[in-house]
């Protein structure tokens, strides 16, 4: 970062994987299973906080429950909204559905206690354990959907929605493999190709086979037009490069959408920002991670997302402000750019927590967090050989512009330019490039002495926004 303030370098290798760390996919599919929308149950019409669209004063604890006591960064954010977006309908306060939310986990708790092998209670326990991963971005709460998602196939062996669970878990981990076999299981046992085929879909685009699962997804909002299915295909086009038609799409769901829960509607601002910043317009992404965080300040993933699009001294409040609720090492990978950003050389606590935490979540969950811990040893530990083992068990277990990106850039800092002219070739071949995964390809084409290549695939390359 320069000290005028400028948005710092994070934003320059920022990766925008089909469900970072499992959180679109883990949503998206437990949406599937459960038919619905949030595991979060909504409260009452007296219940309902008017948001403000644009003033710091919508940000702050003495406006509303639950809101930050320090005037947010995100308010920023919202000062110009970009044509094209406005401000959601009034939702929830933050801090009433919380209350909510952890009252319904507690209650299932109970209820799964009582009645173990209970399918309806079970599925909507593990649809809240992956709430909590993707909201709070409390990784631990895989384990305990892990558990209940294993108890409901132990106990219920022949039933086929057992299995229907068991793969959004699955999947939630980035265990493809095993999700697809639970879908076969779950076919076996009678369940309807209109249970299974979308769900097969959304594997499908965590794999980057976009073409397979975009027509599933079309024929789901043709079906029963709602916010899931058309933000799921909404981020099926984006992926395919299909930019106004994935935005048609965000915008159509959220004028499907009748409660006032605050989590549905963030998750929906998050990945209409996360295509935009894919598309590489970070002004339009800013606003909409900006109304994702003001909507659900503990939204640790957006709040990450926000923070690497604002200079490091408006960011760090916003992280900050999730690290309390947040075993993601990622977190802590962000606050410590930051510090490191405002004062080289500071922040090694957040380093040393974000390296154990990612430590022991590959130890447990390699296969979902392998881009994750490759991002973070490439650009925070300075380790290219962790790195690159590390994206290679990602690109290994699932090829898109993102794996490919990332494994590119591990084996040129680690030197292997031989393995990078290889592997840049290959990902020639991907149907859907992005514009960082040409600008990886250049500089593995550079480093193997092939400046030709390099070249041809500069010739017509978009300038990068500031």
């Amino acid at each position: 970062m320069n000290q005028a303030g400028q948005p710092f370098g994070l934003r320059a290798f920022r990766r925008l994987t089909c469900g970072s760390a499992s959180l679109t996919f883990a949503v998206g599919l437990a949406v599937l299973v459960c038919g619905c929308e949030s595991a979060s149950k909504a409260p009452s019409a007296s219940e309902r906080t008017p948001q403000a669209s644009t003033s710091a004063a919508a940000l702050d604890s003495s406006a509303q429950p639950g809101h930050s006591t320090h005037p947010s960064a995100s308010s920023a954010a919202l000062a110009a909204l970009p044509n094209g977006i406005k401000q959601p309908d009034a939702t929830t306060s933050p801090s009433i559905a919380l209350e909510n939310f952890s009252a319904q986990v507690e209650q299932l708790e109970r209820l799964v206690k009582a009645e173990p092998d209970k399918l309806m209670f079970l599925t909507s326990a593990v649809s809240a354990y992956l709430d909590k991963v993707t909201y709070f971005g409390q990784m631990s709460a895989l384990g305990r959907a892990i558990e209940l998602a294993e108890q409901a196939t132990k106990l219920n062996p022949k039933d086929a929605k057992a299995f229907l669970l068991r793969s959004s878990v699955r999947g939630a981990i980035h265990d493809f493999k095993g999700a697809l076999a639970d879908l076969d299981t779950a076919a076996k046992f009678g369940a309807e190709d209109f249970d299974v085929a979308p769900k097969r879909a959304v594997v499908a685009m965590a794999l980057g086979r976009y073409d397979d699962a975009e027509p599933v997804f079309a024929a789901e909002v043709k079906r029963f037009p709602n916010l899931s299915t058309l933000a799921l295909h909404a981020v099926c086009l984006g992926h395919m490069g299909k930019t106004a038609a994935s935005e048609a799409d965000f915008l159509a769901a959220e004028a499907t959408y009748r409660d006032v829960s605050p989590f549905a509607i963030s998750w929906l601002y998050f990945n209409r920002a996360e295509m935009w910043d894919r598309a590489g317009d970070p002004d339009r992404a800013r606003a909409l991670y900006g109304i994702a965080v003001e909507r659900l300040p503990i939204f640790a993933r957006a709040t990450i997302h926000l923070s690497e699009l604002l200079p490091p001294a408006r960011g760090k409040p916003l992280v900050e402000k999730v690290l309390p609720t947040s075993d993601d090492p990622e977190v802590s990978s962000a606050l410590f750019l930051i510090n490191d950003a405002l004062a080289p050389g500071s922040g090694s606590e957040h380093l040393a927590r974000a390296s154990k935490g990612y430590d022991e979540l590959m130890a447990k969950y390699p296969l979902a967090f392998s881009d994750h811990a490759a991002e973070f040893h490439l650009h925070a530990t300075k380790d290219p050989k962790k790195a690159t083992e590390a994206a290679k068990i990602n690109i290994d277990n699932r090829k898109t512009a993102e794996s490919y990106e990332l494994y590119l850039e591990a084996l040129v800092a680690s030197g292997d330019a031989k393995g990078a002219c290889k592997l840049a070739d290959d990902a020639g071949t991907f149907p859907y490039a992005t514009t960082a995964l040409r600008v990886q390809r250049i500089a593995a084409y550079r480093a193997c002495g092939k400046p030709e290549l390099a070249a041809k695939i500069a010739t017509g390359l978009p300038e990068p926004k500031p």
